[in-house]
């Protein structure tokens, strides 16, 4: 697996986990990045974008990140 693509791997299962420990909420770019140590949030956006590209994501019109699958539904 090429570097990259390792990282996206990690990305995804941050995304994953915040969103079920948020309640379905999206982290923002900046907990991205801050959770992986970047000093910029572009690194953070590149690696979601990609992920968006191989459609193991999606983001709306409010930045909002949607894991493929069904809608989260918070455990009671």
């Amino acid at each position: 697996m090429a570097r990259h693509a390792k990282v996206r791997y990690k990305v995804y299962e941050f995304l994953k986990a915040f969103k079920e420990e948020h309640d379905g909420i999206s982290p923002t770019y900046s907990e991205i990045a801050q959770n992986f140590g970047w000093a910029s949030e572009t690194t953070a956006w590149w690696h979601v974008e990609r992920l968006e590209h191989q459609r193991l994501v999606y983001i709306d019109d409010q930045r909002r990140i949607t894991l493929p699958g069904g809608e989260y539904i918070a455990p009671e």
